[in-house]
């Protein structure tokens, strides 16, 4: 009797999830890949891990936005921790993007920013969740501004991730089911 195997969640799975939750309309596979700068099959294998995880439910083409936000809050830092640079030129994250920009106080050090050619901030490097976060995150502000929240829980600052924990529940519990077309 084969047994399946235990899904190994992949950075680009929580990368996926977080496109499909930050859409208010329904995409299909190949949208997705579009938009992510993947391809489809790295989509679908995401989906398939997802699923193993109980982050995404199959029969219903919808991510499980409980496990997820419980998955973002308390273990992302531990599975997919930050990664930091030097100082490059690149586009804002974490606290320094919004929606916390807005509800922090500025502090006296870099920022953090995903390095990139047009980007507008200098700041250190924090590696992103996935290498083409920086041009998905431009063309949705939705999007991006979850990848920041989840940036800022990947660092772990108490502080910062309170806030950014209760952005990420409000947002995802708004989240209405999204299915794939």
């Amino acid at each position: 009797m084969a047994n399946k195997s235990p899904a190994h969640l992949r950075a680009i799975d929580v990368f996926v999830l977080l496109k499909l939750a930050a859409q208010s309309k329904k995409l299909s596979q190949s949208q997705i890949a579009d938009q992510l700068g993947i391809s489809v099959s790295t989509v679908n294998d995401a989906l398939q891990r997802t699923a193993i995880c109980g982050l995404f439910n199959r029969r219903r083409e919808a991510v499980v936005i409980r496990g997820l936000t419980e998955f973002l809050e308390h273990g992302i830092r531990y599975v997919f921790p930050v990664v930091r640079g030097s100082l490059v030129r690149g586009m804002p994250t974490g606290h320094a993007a919004s929606p916390l920009v807005e509800q922090l106080t500025a502090v006296t050090e870099w920022p953090p920013v995903w390095p990139t050619a047009t980007g507008t901030e200098r700041g250190y490097e924090l590696v992103p969740l996935y290498p083409t976060a920086p041009q998905a995150a431009a063309k949705d502000s939705r999007f991006y501004e979850l990848l920041a929240l989840v940036d800022t829980l990947r660092e772990g600052r108490p502080r910062e991730s309170r806030v950014a924990a209760e952005e990420l529940k409000q947002r995802l519990g708004d989240y209405q089911k999204t299915s794939l077309g």
